[in-house]
Formats: C-alpha cells, sequence, structure tokens
C-alpha cells in the first residue's frame, strides 16, 4: 500500500492549506500507549488550526549537555526566550515536557513570505518543524516534495522532552522574526542518552540577524541521534531518516538538505543515500523561500561558518575558508567561486556539483591589513540559472602594541611591593608572567619578589586585543637583598689630582639611572641640574658650601644634604 492510499484526505477551513487527519489526538490520554503498540500510523497526521496559544512561561534552560557551537547563528537561549507551550496530555507547565506535542497558533507581528504567500501565524511542533495552517505530530518523517505537510524542518525527527535529562523547546518573537531552539533535545521513548541541539530563524526578509536577502536559516550544534524507538530506530539510529529541508505541501516546491538515520560525518547531497548525523554539527544554512512557487528555480543554498560573523585575522596568520552549495532541486547542478581584492588569497580547489564545494585560504600581513570583503557566490545550471552571493568580511589587525611601568622601578629590595600598570592600547585580556612563578590576569597587579640573594627576574605581559591577535612586552627587574647605601661625599676638591674631583655617589650608577641632581649655592641659586646623573660632574665653582638634592626613582623622599668644594688645594 503506497503512501497516499493509506491516508484520509479532509479539506482543512483555512485556505490553501490542507493535510490529513487522524482519531487519536497527543492531548489524548491514550496517544502514548497507542504509539508505544505501534498503533499510531506513519500516516497519520494531526489537523487542529483553531487551537489557541497556551500562555508562554518563561524559564532559563537548564544546564543539559551544552552543544559544542563555533558559529554565532546559534542564538544563546536567555531570559528573552520562553519554553513553548505544547498541546499533548503529559505537557505541564513550566517546562511542557512531550512526546508529539504542538504549540497553539502563534501569531507573527511581521510578514513572513512563504513561497508568494504572506503568513502571519505558525504553530511550533515538537518534532523539530514549524507549520503553516496545521498543527503536526506526525513522528516519523518523509522525503520532500511531499503533498501532505507545509512546514519548515531544520530536524523533524522524533523528538521526545519528556526524560527529565532532556532539553526542551524554546522560542523568541520580535517584532521582524522568530527563534525557535529545540536546545539538547532526546528521542521517543524517552531516551535521553543521546542529544540534539539544533536552531530555526524566519524573518520578514530585511532584519539583519539573517545575511541580506534571506528570511530563514537553520543552525547546528552538536547532533547525535536520528531516529525514535517508533519510527523503526534502534538506540537512536536507523529506521525511517529524519528529513532537513522546506515543503510547500503542493508536491512541487520545496527543498531537501538531507536525510539522516546514522552516526557519522559522511554527506552525498541532498537526494542520495541517507546521510550521518555529525555532518550537521556547527553547520549553519541560509535561503530565502520568498518564491512565487510553481515550480520556480530556487537559489542555490549557502553553507559555510565563515559569512556567520566579521572574522579577525592577526598578521601572520592563515585562515581556511570553505564554503557549500546545495541544490534545492533534483538532478541541478551548482558552481561556486570566491572573489576579492584582498592580496594573499588563494582558491584551493571548486567542485562543482550537488553539493558544491570551495575551499580557499587567506595569508595576513601588512599590505591587506584592515578590512577585507571575499564575495562567495553559487550558481546552479537551471533555466534561469539561479544565483547566491554573500560578502565574508575579515578584518586583519597589527599585533598590539604592548608596554608598561613598574613602580617603584627596578632594582627594589627584596619583599618591596611592585605596581605594575600596563600601558598599551586596545587590550582585552592580560597575562603577566613575574619571571619567579607567580602570574596574574589583572590589568594592573601588584607584585612582591623575594629573593636571598641579589637576582634579576624577566617580567613579561601579553596582552590579546578583541580580534584575538596578541603581543608581548619584557622588562628585566633587578632585586638586591641588602637596603641601598649610597656614599655622598661632603667635601670635592676639582683640582685635577685625582683626589674627589667629582661629586661621585657611591652605588648610584650600577642600580638607578633616571635619577636627578640638583645642587644650590648658599643664596639658594639653581647652579647644576642633572636629570639623569651618572656621577660625572666635575664641579667649576668657587670655594664654598653647597646644599644638594638627590632625586632616584622609587624612593619617595630624595636624599638631602651639604658638601664643601675645595679648589686649589
Amino acid at each position: 500500500m503506497n503512501f497516499l492510499s493509506c491516508c484520509f484526505f479532509i479539506l482543512f477551513s483555512i485556505t490553501p492549506y490542507f493535510s490529513f487527519a487522524q482519531i487519536i489526538s497527543p492531548s489524548s490520554a491514550d496517544y502514548g500507549q497507542s504509539k508505544k503498540e505501534g498503533k499510531i500510523s506513519v500516516c497519520d497526521f494531526i489537523i487542529s488550526g483553531d487551537t489557541l496559544l497556551k500562555s508562554p512561561v518563561k524559564i532559563q534552560p537548564p544546564s543539559v549537555h551544552p552543544a559544542s557551537v563555533t558559529c554565532s547563528c546559534m542564538i544563546p537561549v536567555d531570559a528573552s526566550f520562553s519554553v513553548v507551550p505544547m498541546n499533548a496530555a503529559e505537557a505541564n507547565p513550566p517546562f511542557f515536557r512531550n512526546d508529539d506535542g504542538s504549540s497553539g497558533q502563534i501569531a507573527l507581528p511581521f510578514n513572513f513570505c512563504f513561497y508568494g504567500s504572506t503568513n502571519n501565524n505558525c504553530f511550533i511542533n515538537n518534532n523539530g518543524n514549524i507549520s503553516f495552517g496545521a498543527q503536526y505530530g506526525t513522528f516519523t518523517a518523509n522525503a520532500f516534495p511531499d503533498p501532505s505537510f507545509i512546514m519548515i524542518a531544520p530536524f523533524w525527527g522524533d523528538v521526545d522532552t519528556r526524560n527529565f535529562s532532556s532539553g526542551l523547546v524554546y522560542y523568541k518573537v520580535t517584532s521582524t522574526y522568530m527563534i525557535v531552539r529545540w536546545q539538547n533535545v532526546g528521542y521517543y521513548n524517552t531516551y535521553a542518552d543521546k542529544l540534539n541541539d539544533f536552531q530555526l530563524i524566519i524573518t520578514n526578509g530585511s532584519d539583519p540577524i539573517l545575511p541580506n536577502g534571506n528570511n530563514v536559516s537553520f543552525c547546528y550544534g552538536d547532533m547525535q541521534w536520528t531516529t525514535g524507538d517508533a519510527s523503526g530506530g534502534q538506540n537512536g539510529f536507523g529506521g525511517t531518516p529524519a528529513t532537513v529541508g522546506v515543503n510547500r505541501g503542493n508536491g512541487i516546491d520545496y527543498i531537501q538538505i538531507g536525510r539522516f538515520d546514522q552516526p557519522g560525518t559522511s554527506y552525498d547531497g541532498p537526494f542520495g543515500n541517507p546521510d550521518e548525523v555529525s555532518w550537521l554539527d556547527n553547520q549553519t544554512f541560509y535561503f530565502n523561500v520568498c518564491n512565487n512557487g510553481s515550480g520556480n528555480n530556487l537559489p542555490p543554498i549557502i553553507n559555510s561558518d565563515a559569512i556567520c560573523d566579521t572574522l579577525f585575522m592577526c598578521i601572520g596568520d592563515t585562515l581556511d575558508f570553505s564554503a557549500t552549495f546545495l541544490s534545492p532541486e533534483q538532478g541541478q547542478i551548482t558552481t561556486a567561486t570566491m572573489t576579492t581584492a584582498a592580496t594573499g588569497f588563494s582558491v584551493v580547489n571548486s567542485t562543482p556539483g550537488n553539493p558544491a564545494v570551495i575551499n580557499a585560504f587567506l595569508i595576513a600581513d601588512a599590505a591587506n591589513a584592515g578590512l577585507n570583503t571575499i564575495t562567495i557566490t553559487g550558481t546552479d545550471n537551471g533555466s534561469p540559472p539561479a544565483v547566491t552571493s554573500v560578502n565574508v568580511f575579515v578584518t586583519i589587525v597589527n599585533a598590539p602594541y604592548v608596554n608598561f611601568s613598574a613602580y617603584p622601578p627596578s632594582p627594589q629590595i627584596t619583599g618591596t611591593m611592585i605596581q605594575f600598570t600596563d600601558l598599551s592600547a586596545g587590550a582585552v585580556s592580560w597575562f603577566w608572567d613575574f619571571g619567579d612563578g607567580a602570574n596574574s590576569t589583572q590589568q594592573n597587579p601588584q607584585h612582591a619578589f623575594s629573593s636571598l640573594t641579589d637576582s634579576v627576574f624577566i617580567v613579561s605581559l601579553t596582552t590579546t586585543l578583541a580580534g584575538g591577535c596578541t603581543g608581548t612586552d619584557t622588562i628585566h627587574f633587578r632585586i638586591v637583598h641588602e637596603p641601598l647605601v649610597l656614599t655622598i661625599p661632603n667635601v670635592v676638591t676639582p683640582n685635577g689630582d685625582g683626589v674627589n674631583d667629582f661629586f661621585h655617589v657611591g652605588n648610584l650608577e650600577d642600580y638607578y639611572p633616571g635619577s636627578k641632581l640638583e645642587v644650590f649655592n648658599r643664596w639658594g641659586n639653581s647652579i647644576y641640574t642633572n636629570e639623569d646623573y651618572r656621577n660625572d660632574w666635575h664641579p667649576d665653582v668657587t670655594d664654598g658650601t653647597y646644599y644638594y638634592i638627590l632625586t632616584i626613582p622609587g624612593f619617595e623622599k630624595p636624599f638631602t644634604g651639604f658638601f664643601v668644594v675645595i679648589k686649589g688645594k
């Protein structure tokens, strides 16, 4: 018996949609037992277009098996999201854990264009899809195109959130877009040993949450199962494959990204053999379903994590680019290209097909520092050809300027608390290595060195810019075990006999460059100043008594006193 002959037709009251009907609804108390016993046919459909939406309940998501997500298209679930209030027998607030449930009708405060028609409401179905005109509790997925379902399906499979180790289904509606996230959800029958994390965004077609020209995106985290027990699966795999795509329900207009029934990462295109679900991990698909339908050629669907956000590179880095284009129509071939004005860019290979694959790399150097644009284009061989083109933005930055100061400066006595101050520009994180086994991530840390002998420590600061580029600066910091003892002369005899000819401060030149010496006569007039005193002053003054002020970096108070100049002796 074929698929159509096993189903009962019923005309749905909201035109132009129609679907099939079943007697037992997921909200029925008998539904769970009937499904477990295999009495729910894969041809049975849920249709209930007039059900009102229950009041949403806002709740923070549980910390269940966090997905490894590298693409920024995955929107974090926060307090602005609500748990989808599902209509099912066991779906109780606030979590609405359920199997095969659906939301009531959700109003969309924006116009969502779906194959030429405008939609202002939809249903969110627990089994990995949203629908228009009817709720779908159908747990066994069909391939697209299919004349029976009007849905957008980021992952149509038998989702079951009744296990408390499973995550939930969340949604968020704004004036221009809706996000639905099936966050770390389990599968039938109440399994949570494997979990799937995936997301759908639909928009008014112009909201910048999606790249320009698109109104739908699918985004994936960690995908670990494909099939529930009631669809012939065992341990989450096998049986009837899960379906990823879009279906208008007229048997003509559709998008199929793939069907998945096994673990692993292999993929042979939208219409080949069933594929391995981990191929979806961290993938992103953008496309536009605002097509006037009737079999018109849809543009290729791009899949590339490079278009999620602006990419940053440091000079000297090499970045690999890859993109895949899927042809929604069976039998079409797409050709991919990448172009840019940036230097250091090369296309490694471009293989036409379905999917079409292109790989390239960019080497960051001083010649392409700043903002660069790389255009990725896919062109199919339809009639007329359809084109998808997106821009990748890459900002190349120099290593950060790194500088810091220390007060009191080197050298210092062991145990002295040193204040280190970052003088870098644009840093967002800091790592200090004091050279004695201690470190700090503060911007301006304090540190005291301990040493039983005179020692030199190499202090380094590594800073990181917002784009991830790092730079390092170092200084040699000397720690002395004994306190500083200066020998300052009280008599100077500048007569050329080599005895006390100079004003010489013992120990000063070895440890404290940058000291300042000022000398005043008995009337208080300044007669000598040196901002970087190095014991080289041969006094050319008359005999008499003089006053000095010696300022040494790192000492709060200057050294002061008197000395006598005796010439001609």
